[in-house]
């Protein structure tokens, strides 16, 4: 299936996570030591193939260690894959677009720059940043109403948290509104311990659906809100001065 794996590759896959994803394809499952026989290529390059698939949750290996089988995901996985794939070259193209239409319009350096996105965008983009370099992630804002039961923030907060401690970086989290929705990613105790955070009730009263995420290290802002509409959405502020002057607002709000 040469065309598969050339439109694998298109979609942004490796050559090699193209060549063992057709393997899977065409032979519904397959081991380790198979793929590697099969195909002829390098061990290395396919074991690193097979953890970026599963990352990408792409292929599924079985619970038996003694030989574990690999299977493909349904296709779904694989068109969410790509989906989100061009919802990055997207921005991307966005980006460029700001950049070339406002040069340095906040402080004058090119290198700033603002985007506005959608409920998916916003989303796939809070897990970028926690694969970012960074120190420290400050929060600040209603995550009680952000968090509605409709949308369950919760396990894009667990993955992003995983990340966060798998990359050593604490957390700063100011919140201005509690509830049983935000116990379920913090209460002031044992999990701030384990995930290196600190939580306090913010100084600042405000009731409305928004979010704030800063960070120690870099200079991105992303801004939460939620429509009138009930629909999520975000702006995400690259600029020095705009990341110190909310870094500070946040700090102040928990002193």
């Amino acid at each position: 299936m040469k065309d598969l794996q050339q439109k694998l590759q298109q979609a942004g896959l490796s050559f090699h996570e193209a060549i063992v994803y057709v393997y899977l394809f065409e032979n519904h499952q397959g081991e380790i030591t198979q793929i590697i026989n099969q195909t002829r290529q390098p061990k290395s390059s396919i074991y690193r193939a097979i953890d970026s698939l599963t990352n990408k949750k792409l292929i599924l290996l079985s619970q038996d260690t003694w030989k574990r089988k690999i299977s493909v995901t349904p296709l779904s996985n694989l068109i969410s894959y790509i989906e989100k794939q061009k919802r990055k070259q997207l921005r991307l193209l966005q980006y460029f677009r700001s950049l070339d239409q406002h040069k340095g319009f906040m402080t004058g350096h090119p290198e700033e720059h603002i985007e506005v996105l959608d409920e998916q965008e916003t989303l796939d983009m809070y897990l970028e940043l926690s694969h970012m370099k960074w120190d420290a992630m400050l929060a600040f804002g209603n995550w009680e109403d952000l968090n509605s039961p409709q949308r369950n923030l919760v396990s894009i907060e667990k993955q992003f948290v995983q990340n966060r401690l798998k990359h050593g970086g604490r957390a700063f989290v100011s919140l201005t509104k509690g509830g049983d929705l935000t116990k379920e990613i913090v209460d002031f105790q044992n999990n701030d311990k384990l995930q290196n955070r600190i939580t306090k009730s913010a100084s600042l009263n405000i009731q409305k659906p928004f979010w704030v995420n800063a960070f120690e290290g870099n200079h991105y802002v992303q801004v939460w809100n939620v429509d009138r509409q009930n629909n999520l959405s975000s702006t995400l502020i690259h600029s020095p001065t705009v990341s110190q002057s909310y870094k500070t607002m946040i700090y102040s709000s928990m002193a």
